[in-house]
Order: C-alpha cells, then structure tokens, then sequence
C-alpha cells in the first residue's frame, strides 16, 4: 500500500511540475497601458462613473485608421481610469499587425457617456518611445554566430570557342 501511495504521489508530482514548465512564457505583453481623467466641457471630472471608450491607432496623423478598440471603464474618485490597449473588443484590425518599427504611429481616444455609439473625441497624440525602449536599444548585444567553413572550389570549366575575326575597318586621313 505504501508503494501505490508513493507511486501516486510521485506520478502527481511530476504532472504537476510538467503543467508548470509547460505554461511558462516569456513573451512581450500584446497590450499598452492607457490613462487618462474623463472630464465635461467645464474641465470637471466625471467622478465614479462608467464610460464606453474607443481607441484608434494610424500610421500618420491623418491616415485610415489600422486599429481600433472599445472598452467600458469606469472612472476613481478623481475621474482617472486605466485600460490596456489591445485588450479590449475589437473593431478594425489586429493589434499584433500593428507595424511598431515604422514610427508614425498615433492614437486617438473618444468617449461616450450613454455608451449609444455617439462618440465625443478626446484628442489624438503621437505614441513616442517609452524608456523600456531606449534600455533595450543600448542594451548589450547578444553573442554572434559562428561563421563557418568555406566551401571547396569547383573544378574550372572548359575553355569556351574563339568567335570568328572581325573585318578590317579603314583608314582615317594623316592631318
């Protein structure tokens, strides 16, 4: 009986320890976080209070729109709220088609209070570099590959057929 409950054990043990190594990743977040204050036409804030977002992303300021996401928030008592970008319901596009290296990339936030589709804009900014980024960019390099052998010359090939002899062209004038 001991055998079957150590057998158990140990068999228990190792599956848990494969789900483990089996879920572990190490990949960049597919998200961006987003925060901003809900104000009225008065610059007082909408305190406690759920919103519908939307959030556009264009390569170029005034470019079709490549992205484009809503969220429900709801705001703290100072009228702040937080959402990550890219986690939210889509509209148009992938967010992982998102072509980050071509820069240019700008985001548009619009709100709606009554969550009816009638959509008040909030404003558009460029996203620019976060400082996660300037580290990676002069961060260490990693190591270089091997370079390996050249490989052995062919043998030459046969010497091609001299083409026929051209005619003689004339002679020019002595000045």
């Amino acid at each position: 009986m001991k055998t079957i409950t150590f057998l158990a054990a140990l068999l228990l043990l190792i599956f848990h320890f494969s789900l483990f190594t089996f879920h572990c990743e190490a990949q960049v977040p597919q998200a961006l976080n987003y925060q901003a204050v809900l104000r009225n036409s008065s610059g007082n804030p909408f305190i406690n209070t759920t919103a519908c977002m939307r959030f556009s992303i264009r390569n170029g300021q005034f470019n079709p729109i490549i992205y484009q996401e809503t969220q429900s928030v709801t705001t703290n008592g100072f009228g702040l709220f937080t959402v990550k970008l890219g986690t939210g319901t889509v509209v148009t596009g992938p967010f992982a088609a998102i072509t980050w290296n071509t820069g240019n990339q700008y985001l548009q936030a619009e709100m709606d209070l009554s969550c009816t589709n009638t959509w008040t804009d909030m404003g558009t900014s460029e996203l620019l570099t976060v400082p996660f980024a300037f580290y990676a960019a002069s961060g260490t390099p990693g190591p270089t590959g091997a370079i390996g052998a050249n490989g052995i010359d062919g043998s030459t090939g046969a010497t091609g057929i001299n083409g026929a002899t051209g005619a003689t062209g004339t002679n020019g004038t002595n000045a």
